[in-house]
């Protein structure tokens, strides 16, 4: 599945469920590969959790953490987390 975020950000999302025998019991593992157009910075996050929602939120809500702290410039973040160091 792939989708725009914004103008400048595409997301590409996989989906895998680990030990299918296991039914609703199985690990579902969940990886999204990020990529800013403008600069072509690449970045990906992985989750694994026995909730399908739970994973692909989990692995969504770093890449976006991920992008504010490292892609972004100036990103307020920075300064929040350098407090606490």
């Amino acid at each position: 599945m792939r989708f725009h975020l914004r103008h400048d950000t595409t997301c590409t999302i996989y989906i895998r469920i680990i030990d299918p025998e296991s039914a609703t019991q199985a690990a579902t593992r969940v990886m999204i590969e990020f990529k800013d157009v403008e600069t072509q910075v690449k970045w990906t996050t992985v989750s694994v959790d026995r909730n399908i929602i739970s994973a692909s939120l989990n692995a969504l809500v770093d890449g976006f953490e991920y992008a504010l702290k490292e892609v972004v410039a100036g990103c307020v973040l920075d300064d929040l987390f350098d407090d606490f160091e």
